[in-house]
């Protein structure tokens, strides 16, 4: 298995996603990730070490707009009860708690 890093070349993190189908990452993950029940995340609430969730690893797996906000699709392991059926959006294309900044992707 070969890891590539997609950091290097950020801007292009879309097309990657259209040719490998998704990439992994770790983000800081806050109260209100922890809580998270729907919508477009992008409260900074990781800034603070009170009640923070730690590191987290999740798999992007798409990206989208809603209204005139980018996002990004990603899932976790808290389970199909937690967020939007197991998947979060979070606020693409801003620095929000270090989500997309060093995503891999994994080739066979």
């Amino acid at each position: 298995m070969i890891l590539r890093s997609f950091a290097s070349f950020f801007h292009k993190l879309i097309p990657q996603f259209r040719l490998y189908g998704h990439g992994d990452d770790a983000f800081k993950a806050g109260p209100s990730f922890q809580h998270y029940t729907g919508g477009i995340l992008q409260s900074r609430d990781c800034e603070s070490t009170v009640g923070n969730f730690g590191w987290l690893s999740v798999s992007l797996i798409g990206f989208g707009v809603e209204g005139s906000k980018e996002f990004w699709l990603g899932r976790n392991s808290m389970g199909l009860g937690w967020g939007e059926g197991g998947y979060f959006r979070a606020k693409r294309n801003v620095t929000w708690c270090a989500i997309a900044n060093d995503p891999i992707a994994g080739f066979v």
